[in-house]
């Protein structure tokens, strides 16, 4: 295990008073063409009370090397084998002692004023979850569309998870089910709806990422069909429920 940051100089941020505290956790393994990108967007941030975590799963190749470089600006960092994706995410998040997380894995990166919006957004308007516009690159760093999914919509398409500014109360009670090898966020993000956390959708673009991961892959959307069709039957049977409730016992 080898880790570094400023938290191990004893220096820690916390959240003051109209500077709430955002935590960005970043997960990577063997991105060492992809790393340094996403961590500039992070340090680059036009809103200073940021806590920046990255978690690396012992990569192999030079990620170690870049993360390294930035050590004197990441607050806490740390390589290790983990097991998968939503693993290294949980053990982030354990980590994190903002009053908002955000997650923004290796290869996606923000708009430089992305946190100062949310944070603005908390003072004025207290939700559970914040989210915002994603636009998609291909491959070859062509646009391939801008995407703005809303939560009333979580049945037919995810919203954009790198956008996601989840309230540190949330993670206090419920983790990425670490089963799921690509979708776990989907998942997530259907039981916090089911569940009656508020979600306030920001029409700003938040961050950017390329298609081509793995859950854009044929597992990934075996388990995002798989998690749509769960939480479809359970809105349905929560539905029933509600109308022989109100039929027969009101």
């Amino acid at each position: 295990m080898r880790q570094g940051g400023l938290r191990l100089n004893g220096l820690t941020k916390e959240s003051k008073k109209n500077k709430p505290l955002i935590s960005v956790i970043t997960v990577v393994y063997n991105g060492r063409d992809s790393i340094e990108g996403t961590i500039n967007s992070v340090l680059s941030q036009t809103y200073e009370n940021i806590e920046y975590i990255v978690i690396d799963g012992n990569s192999t190749d030079s990620t170690i090397d870049i993360i390294e470089r930035y050590g004197n600006k990441i607050d806490y960092w740390i390589s290790e084998s983990d097991k998968g994706v939503y693993h290294a995410m949980n053990k982030g998040i354990a980590l994190a002692s903002g009053d908002y997380i955000a997650l923004l894995n290796s290869g996606d990166w923000y708009e430089i004023n992305t946190c100062a919006i949310v944070a603005e957004r908390i003072l004025l308007n207290k939700a559970d979850i914040y989210y915002g516009m994603v636009r998609v690159y291909r491959q070859d760093k062509t646009l391939l569309c801008i995407k703005g999914n809303t939560i009333d919509n979580i049945s037919n398409e995810m919203i954009a998870h790198p956008t996601c500014f989840i309230s540190s109360d949330i993670y206090a009670v419920q983790m990425y089910n670490t089963k799921y090898i690509s979708a776990a966020d989907y998942d997530f993000v259907l039981r916090l709806k089911i569940s009656g956390y508020s979600f306030s959708f920001i029409e700003e673009i938040f961050a950017n990422f390329k298609i081509g991961g793995i859950s854009s892959s044929k597992v990934g959307h075996r388990e995002t069909n798989r998690i749509m069709h769960i939480y479809k039957f359970q809105s349905f049977l929560s539905f029933f429920l509600k109308n022989i409730y109100l039929t027969f016992f009101k």
